[in-house]
C-alpha cells in the first residue's frame, strides 16, 4: 500500500461517513505527518485520555471528525507501513441529546462568536464517560516478531501491549466501516434491507472493503500463528 492508496482511501472513507450523516468536517484529505506536540502527549503513559483527545481537537490533528466530535487519523510512513486511529469523544459519545446541543455551540464557533477554548470549556462541563475506547490499527512489517508482535494489528484502549492480530492490511475505508458498525449501531441498523444480498448496504460495503484489504503473507503471519486467535 503506497501513499496514494491511503490518500484515496481517506477520501472514500470520508464520503461514506458524510453520506451517512455522520461526517462533521474534513480537516486534511492527505495522510498525516508527525506532530511533535501530539506525539509527545501520546507517549506519556500517565497522560489522561481527555488531554490527548482535546489536544488533537484543538490543533486539528485529524483527517476528519464526526458529528459527535470523535475523529479519525490516518498516517503512512513507507510502503505498507500505516497507522489509523479512532479517537472517540469522551464527553459526548453515545448521547444524541448532547450531540445536538454541541452542534449549536459548533455553529457559534464557526460563526466566530465563541473561541475554540470556549467550545472546549463547554465540553468539559460534561463528566467524561469512556465507554468507547481509543482504537488504533497499525501495519508495521519491520516490527514483526512471530507470536509476540503481529505485523498487522489493532490496539484497543491505551494499553500498549495489547495487539490483536489482523490477517489483512486494512484500507482506510475498511477501518472506518468497522468502527461505524461497532460504535454507531443505530446508523448501521437503520439501513437494514431484506432485498439487499447481505441484509444491509453497509454490510455489503464492509465485505467489499475486506476483500480489497489484502491478506498478510506468510513472511509476516506464519501458518502456525493462524492456528491461534486473530481478526480475519
Amino acid at each position: 500500500m503506497n501513499r496514494h492508496d491511503v490518500q484515496t482511501g481517506i477520501s472514500q472513507a470520508w464520503k461514506i461517513v458524510d453520506e451517512l450523516g455522520l461526517g462533521l468536517t474534513i480537516s486534511d484529505p492527505t495522510p498525516l505527518g508527525v506532530n511533535d506536540e501530539f506525539r509527545n502527549i501520546c507517549l506519556k503513559s500517565n497522560a489522561p485520555y481527555v488531554d490527548i483527545y482535546e489536544l488533537g481537537l484543538k490543533i486539528s490533528h485529524y483527517n476528519f471528525s464526526l458529528t459527535d466530535y470523535s475523529y479519525f487519523q490516518f498516517s503512512w510512513s513507507s510502503e505498507d507501513n500505516v497507522r489509523y486511529a479512532f479517537y472517540p469523544n469522551p464527553y459526548l459519545s453515545g448521547d444524541s441529546d448532547a450531540v445536538a446541543k454541541a452542534a449549536k455551540w459548533q455553529e457559534l464557533l464557526g460563526a466566530g462568536l465563541i473561541s475554540h477554548e470556549e467550545f472546549l470549556a463547554y465540553l468539559r462541563h460534561r463528566p467524561p464517560d469512556a465507554r468507547i475506547p481509543l482504537i488504533r490499527y497499525e501495519n508495521a512489517p519491520a516490527q514483526y516478531s512471530r507470536f509476540n508482535h503481529p505485523c498487522s494489528h489493532m490496539h484497543i484502549g491505551r494499553h500498549d501491549d495489547n495487539r490483536w492480530a489482523v490477517d489483512r492490511l486494512l484500507t482506510p475505508q475498511a477501518f472506518v466501516l468497522f468502527i461505524v458498525k461497532q460504535y454507531y449501531g443505530s446508523t448501521w441498523r437503520a439501513l437494514a434491507n431484506e432485498d439487499e444480498e447481505n441484509g444491509n448496504e453497509l454490510e455489503t460495503l464492509l465485505i467489499k472493503a475486506k476483500q480489497e484489504s489484502r491478506q498478510i503473507g506468510d513472511d509476516f503471519f506464519l501458518q502456525a500463528e493462524r492456528r491461534s486467535f486473530f481478526l480475519g
